[in-house]
């Protein structure tokens, strides 16, 4: 059963103050209509709602967003509307907001372009939010979060796989070495990481001389 089969009925937990302006018409001729967007909306979510809201701008006081705390999510988003006519039939913006919800059950997202834009934005973030710790001062801000996205795409595609219509997470691992490929890579995370490989080497060398020490000592008991 969905949404608009019942439009008009109140949900059992939902509560209203009497002050609000649609308290008289809401579950009368006004829908609470369906939750467009919350809290933890995923980007596919927020880039469809916004499509939704621009679709309806032809629907002047026809729809209003009416938004609600809620104990699971924090608070949701309802598109309220106008849904039925005195004499009982649907009024054109229900029509038209249904047909909207059809259309998106065979096409998952409503725009696109929008989704990509998001997506990338997205993206941006979160790589800036795990490797800005390691990028110099001398970077500007607003560049090398993108110059970052580009290499990922060219070298590490895998990477910026989509997990659950969200914008994807790098791994620091990868970042890191995108970073330093890019000469991006903060001085004193660069000598840091030279200490590391110096390191790595040094035991690799006490490696092989414990090997080769073993094999001398094995030689000597024969």
């Amino acid at each position: 059963m969905s949404w608009w089969d019942n439009p008009l009925q109140r949900p059992s937990d939902f509560g209203l103050n009497p002050t609000h302006p649609r308290y008289a018409q809401l579950f009368k001729t006004w829908a609470l209509g369906p939750v467009i967007e919350t809290r933890d909306s995923t980007i596919l979510e927020q880039s469809n709602a916004a499509h939704l809201l621009e679709s309806l701008e032809d629907f002047l006081d026809e729809w209003e967003v009416t938004h609600c705390n809620h104990w699971a999510v924090g608070w949701v988003d309802h598109l309220t509307f106008h849904a039925v006519k005195d004499d009982g039939s649907e009024t054109e913006v229900f029509k038209f907001i249904k047909s909207w919800f059809l259309r998106l059950d065979e096409q998952p997202i409503a725009d696109e372009e929008d989704y990509s834009e998001r997506w990338r934005k997205g993206c941006y973030k979160n790589i800036k939010d795990a490797a800005g710790k390691y990028v110099t001062d001398h970077a500007d801000d607003e560049e090398w979060p993108g110059l970052v996205y580009d290499w990922l795409m060219k070298n590490e595609p895998g990477e910026l796989e989509s997990r659950d219509m969200n914008a994807a997470y790098p791994s620091v691992k990868v970042l890191r070495e995108a970073i330093k490929e890019l000469k991006l890579l903060d001085a004193s995370d660069e000598e840091y990481e030279e200490e590391e490989e110096e390191d790595d080497e040094l035991e690799e060398d006490e490696e092989l001389e414990d090997d080769e020490l073993e094999n001398v000592e094995e030689l000597d008991d024969d």
